[in-house]
């Protein structure tokens, strides 16, 4: 049985948070693992002039993989994400969740069936962040506000299908490289991450192509490289209630090296819409760099993003983190940064953000 314990107190000018993280393999025999763990957090308090928020945000997972041969893996996985917000959200209580199966091949590549993320999401490389906040989506963004109608990508990887169900293959690694494609239809009319919260879209069918190729160039230097590709099929976009059928394109480019305790990590995403949608096309870079000596790590994160929606949103964040490593059960973490919405509807914001932390793993 493996036990881990992750306990984290964050404290800032705005911020207390306090996550804890566990999983535990059972291994009944040679053949079968089952896996029991997942996350809590209690977030508690506010980014500058923003309101007070309280957030609980929970995710329970189970994993399951049968060895059918050396070769063959029957594996499966449960994650139900909950998070239940105070302020700042039209639902304040949001679910979702991972629920799919995976015939796993180590000749013949993997084939997974369910609700779960695109196959360029998970081959995507990007930006480095030493710290547990992220530059890209961000736990920061539960302590701020949108300004109306504001929009601008907030990630640089493909996740406009979420997790809606689908289908995709991935091919075995072939000298480093691996490559695959994802199929996916959903028919919801909801708010959307391609567009302002106004804004409402019928997904119709995607596929989504993905690639990843890693290789250590040296004993001191490795590199990784990704880029995705999708394609969504007579999507439906209501705008102020009219309805206009379109397709729209995304795609994504990522890569990372690492040269001894240094790494550099960029990529893009870029959406394109047709004409008639009122929707022009957005895009997100980001940007950092760490480095790891021993105890101590550094990493400075950036990610700018903007889209068109009558006129153009921008959208900046920047953050500067440290963690160093007292020993094998403590660790301690300070970050610090910016974040900033130009909208063209309302007037520019910037504000700051500093936030320290311990933890605890047991």
């Amino acid at each position: 049985m493996k036990n881990k314990m992750l306990i984290m107190a964050l404290f800032g000018a705005s911020f207390i948070v306090l996550p804890v993280h566990a999983e535990y393999i059972l291994n009944p025999n040679h053949s079968l693992k089952i896996g029991v763990g997942g996350y809590a957090r209690v977030y508690s308090g506010k980014l500058e002039s923003y309101q007070y928020n309280n957030i609980f945000k929970a995710e329970p997972v189970i994993t399951a993989r049968y060895d059918v041969t050396d070769t063959l893996a029957l594996k499966g996985k449960f994650a139900y994400r909950i998070v239940r917000n105070d302020r700042f959200a039209d639902k304040k209580t949001s679910k979702v969740y991972d629920a799919f199966v995976t015939l796993d091949s180590k000749k013949a590549g993997k084939l997974d069936v369910g609700k779960l993320r695109n196959v360029a999401y998970l081959l995507h490389q990007g930006s480095v962040d030493v710290s547990c906040l992220d530059v890209e989506d961000s736990d920061i963004s539960y302590f701020y506000q949108k300004p109306k109608d504001f929009y601008a990508p907030m990630m640089t990887y493909l996740y406009t299908d979420s997790r809606d169900p689908k289908i995709s293959y991935t091919t075995p690694d072939i000298a480093g490289l691996k490559a695959g494609f994802t199929v996916v239809q959903s028919e919801d009319k909801k708010a959307d991450t391609i567009a302002p919260q106004s804004v409402k879209v019928d997904h119709g069918k995607g596929i989504i192509g993905g690639a990843q190729y890693k290789r250590n160039l040296s004993e001191d230097v490795w590199v990784a490289i990704s880029g995705g590709l999708a394609f969504y099929q007579n999507n439906r976009f209501y705008i102020e209630d009219n309805a206009v059928d379109a397709n729209h394109r995304e795609y994504s480019l990522g890569s990372k090296v690492g040269y001894r305790g240094i790494t550099v990590g960029m990529s893009y995403r870029r959406l394109m819409f047709p004409d008639k949608v009122a929707l022009k096309d957005s895009s997100a870079v980001s940007m950092g760099v760490a480095y790891e000596l021993d105890k101590y790590a550094v990493s400075l994160s950036w990610l700018h993003s903007q889209a068109e929606f009558d006129e153009k949103d921008k959208y900046n964040h920047i953050m500067l983190s440290n963690r160093y490593t007292f020993n094998k059960y403590v660790e301690g973490y300070l970050s610090g940064g910016q974040i900033e919405f130009r909208s063209n509807k309302n007037r520019d914001h910037k504000s700051l953000f500093a936030i320290m932390g311990i933890q605890l793993k047991i």
